[in-house]
């Protein structure tokens, strides 16, 4: 907790006659305790602050200005602002980002702000000041709901009946809380939100993204969302497309409906992130590339994950039973690729998130192809690469829980270890071989070919570099002038003329 902002604000807040109460998660995870500890290990970024006894709003821009923050009017109706404070890193060059959310008092006094409050775990509060001055604090937490017994006992429970019915997202932090802090729903708690479950679909995309992104986050997701949609039904409330995919049989390959495929297939993805059979060197490559943000707060991994839980959806729509019996699905990550795109605008995904998405559907049979592929050389990983982009790193470690979930659901376990060494071998041409199978040095550019073919520009001459690289990566190009030579050879066929438009 970054003390010398906190000062800062307490100071304003005196200065402007208002009162600071800390609650919610920054709180929690403050409090220790054998059960519990800290939710997030590393440094609070994220803090929670009830403002009593003026404007919200006013206050939280004047406060933002003081400390050199962005101020964020993240809901004007209901009183809830945003300051973005810069911090610097104590032993780095870098910055990092600390939020803090405040909220005008609900009701006559911070008791009765926390009787709005949905569970007892958030709903007991501590004067900031407190905090700051006194070395007792612990003993100065209002808690009317006995939210700290139950952040002992690790249980869920809602402050009072009708939580939910006044913020349905409520249904879906439940859920994050119990995967983020391993905690269970009280029964009372769990009845109610299989009661309410259809009210979901009544808040925003964007408030739903950011929970359940939180609830992929952790560790352990597979049993949130075993909680979230096995349990509770949450997922089929927020995408229909879960009750087809249950009710799509699969073929032999596979050996168990869509769904349960695709569920196989996220836990063993989970477990692969967590321990990545592979060499050290590319373990390091590959958890640095999923910890990475697309943007702001949301990294590859979660988007990764959101995938792998629906990479087969497509097979809904595209399940044909041929004369022989056997069960096919056509071209159904063509298919799926409406449903990913319609999902990122449910959630309001970025463009950059959604072209990835898009990349992962499309492209998520390929490594198994060229794993059983025959005569499959240098070119055909070239090509796999030039498609994947950076994604390639995505959709290799997605292919492994693919193949791995398909097997076991047939007992053959056997065929697994294979499989991860051709993705580790996979993954070393990709980062260790780049010169050869990602981005061969060019041997000449555009300019080159169209003086030496003495042709125009046009989108034929990126057709004769690609057909040079290609050719480069098997050998059979070496130098400039090998190159020159394969381009003025296959200027001449038909593809290069129909790209130029010439007759």
């Amino acid at each position: 907790m970054d003390n010398t902002i906190l000062k800062k604000i307490v100071d304003i807040a005196q200065r402007e006659k208002v009162q600071l109460y800390m609650v919610g998660g920054c709180l929690r995870s403050l409090i220790p305790g054998k059960r519990y500890g800290n939710e997030n290990k590393e440094k609070i970024l994220d803090i929670d602050l009830i403002v009593e006894g003026g404007g919200v709003g006013s206050f939280a821009e004047k406060a933002s200005g003081e400390l050199e923050g962005t101020f964020v009017n993240l809901d004007k109706e209901e009183g809830v602002f945003r300051i973005v404070v810069k911090v610097k890193k104590v032993e780095a060059l870098s910055e990092e980002t600390l939020c803090i959310d405040l909220t005008g008092l609900r009701g006559k006094s911070i008791v009765e702000d926390l009787a709005e409050r949905d569970f007892t775990l958030n709903s007991f509060a501590l004067d900031l000041r407190d905090y700051l001055h006194s070395t007792r604090w612990r003993e100065k937490i209002i808690d009317p709901f006995k939210g700290l017994t139950d952040l002992q006992e690790g249980i869920i429970r809602t402050v009072s009946t009708d939580v939910f019915s006044k913020d349905p997202l409520r249904l879906l932090r439940a859920v994050r809380l119990c995967a983020q802090l391993n905690f269970t729903l009280e029964e009372g708690t769990r009845k109610g939100i299989i009661s309410h479950r259809s009210l979901i679909k009544n808040s925003s995309g964007e408030r739903i993204r950011d929970e359940l992104w939180r609830i992929l986050e952790t560790d352990n997701s597979y049993q949130g969302i075993i909680l979230m949609e096995e349990e509770l039904g949450l997922l089929t409330e927020l995408f229909p497309e879960v009750k087809e995919m249950r009710d799509t049989q699969q073929n032999y390959y596979h050996g168990e409906d869509v769904w349960n495929h695709c569920m196989r297939t996220y836990q063993d993805l989970e477990d692969y992130i967590n321990k990545p059979p592979f060499t050290s060197e590319i373990t390091s490559k590959l958890k640095d590339q999923l910890e990475e943000d697309i943007v702001p707060r949301r990294t590859r991994k979660q988007l990764l994950k959101f995938f792998a839980l629906f990479h087969d959806v497509g097979k809904t729509k595209t399940k044909k039973t041929l004369d022989t019996g056997r069960i096919v699905f056509h071209r159904h990550e063509s298919e799926g690729v409406s449903y990913i795109a319609n999902y990122g605008g449910f959630l309001k995904l970025s463009s950059a998130e959604i072209r990835a998405l898009n990349k992962f559907m499309k492209l998520h049979l390929r490594p198994l192809m060229l794993h059983v592929g025959k005569n499959v050389g240098p070119k055909a990983f070239y090509r796999f690469f030039k498609k994947s982009g950076k994604e390639s790193v995505e959709i290799l470690l997605h292919s492994m829980a693919d193949f791995t979930a398909k097997r076991e659901a047939r007992g053959r376990t056997e065929e697994v270890k294979v499989y991860e060494e051709f993705i580790q071998d996979t993954f070393n041409k990709y980062y260790f071989k780049k010169d050869i199978f990602v981005s061969p040095p060019a041997l000449v550019n555009g300019n080159d070919i169209i003086k030496a073919l003495k042709i125009k520009p046009s989108p034929g001459v990126g057709y004769l570099l690609e057909k040079i690289s290609e050719a480069q990566v098997e050998g059979k190009v070496r130098d400039r002038k090998e190159a020159l030579s394969l381009a003025a050879k296959l200027a001449q066929d038909k593809v290069f003329k129909k790209r130029t438009r010439q007759k």
